[in-house]
C-alpha cells in the first residue's frame, strides 16, 4: 500500500526575524542503500518557513542550512528530527542562525613544485549532505566561507601527489580525507602533499 509519508516544517529565523530565500537540506540519517533515498532541498518563503513533504515515515532526519549562500547571513547548525507514523506533521519550530565561519589556507607541495593548475579542494561535512568544491590558486591557497560550527572533512586529489605522510596535523579520517572540528575562523590551514611514486607517470617521463 503507498504511504502519504510525513510532512516536515518550521521556520529560519535571525535575530528573532524571519529569513527569506536561504537553503535548507534534508537527509536521512540511516543512508543505507535499501531505504536511502537522497538528500532533499527547499528554501525559506518571504517569511522565513520551509516544508518537506511526503517524507518516508519511521525515519530520523538531519535539518540543515546549506553553506553556499550563508556567508553572510549566519548557518544552522545540524538539528535532528523524527518523521513518525505515516501522515504526520514534524514542528521543526523556529530554528536560529548561528554565525558562519571562513576556513583559509594553502596547499604546498613537499618537493617544492607549484601544484597543478585546475586543482580544486572540497569541503564536506560529517553528516549533512553538503560540501563546497573551491579551486587553488597560483600558489596553492583556498578559502571556504559559509562553514558552520561541526566536524568537516578537505578532499584533495592532485595528480601525481598523495597526502604527505608527515607535516599535515590535520586528523586523517578512514576514508582518506584530512577532519577539523570549525568552532573560529581560521587562515593558517596548511595541507602537505608528496609525490607518490605508485601514480602513473606522463607520457614521454624517461624511465629511471
Amino acid at each position: 500500500m503507498l504511504q502519504a509519508g510525513a510532512d516536515i516544517r518550521g521556520r529560519i529565523v535571525k535575530d528573532g526575524k524571519p529569513v527569506p530565500g536561504i537553503s535548507v537540506g534534508l537527509v536521512q540519517v540511516d543512508r543505507g542503500i535499501e531505504n536511502f533515498v537522497g538528500q532533499m532541498e527547499t528554501g525559506t518563503n518571504e517569511t522565513g518557513e520551509f516544508e518537506f513533504r511526503h517524507m518516508p515515515p519511521g525515519e530520523d532526519y538531519y535539518l540543515y542550512t546549506h553553506m553556499k549562500g550563508s556567508e553572510n547571513r549566519g548557518t544552522l547548525q545540524i538539528h535532528q528530527l523524527h518523521a513518525g507514523r505515516d501522515r504526520s506533521i514534524v514542528e521543526a519550530g523556529d530554528l536560529t542562525l548561528e554565525p558562519a565561519y571562513r576556513l583559509a589556507g594553502r596547499v604546498i607541495s613537499t618537493d617544492g613544485k607549484s601544484i597543478p593548475k585546475g586543482v580544486r579542494l572540497m569541503l564536506t561535512r560529517e553528516l549533512a549532505w553538503d560540501h563546497q568544491n573551491v579551486p587553488l590558486d597560483a600558489e596553492g591557497r583556498f578559502t571556504f566561507d559559509g562553514v558552520p560550527e561541526e566536524g568537516v572533512t578537505f578532499i584533495l586529489r592532485v595528480p601525481g601527489y598523495r597526502l604527505a605522510a608527515k607535516g599535515n596535523r590535520l586528523q586523517r579520517d578512514i576514508n582518506g580525507g584530512l577532519a577539523v572540528y570549525v568552532d573560529k575562523n581560521r587562515d593558517d590551514i596548511e595541507i602537505y602533499v608528496e609525490p607518490d611514486p605508485s601514480a602513473p607517470k606522463p607520457k614521454g617521463t624517461p624511465a629511471t
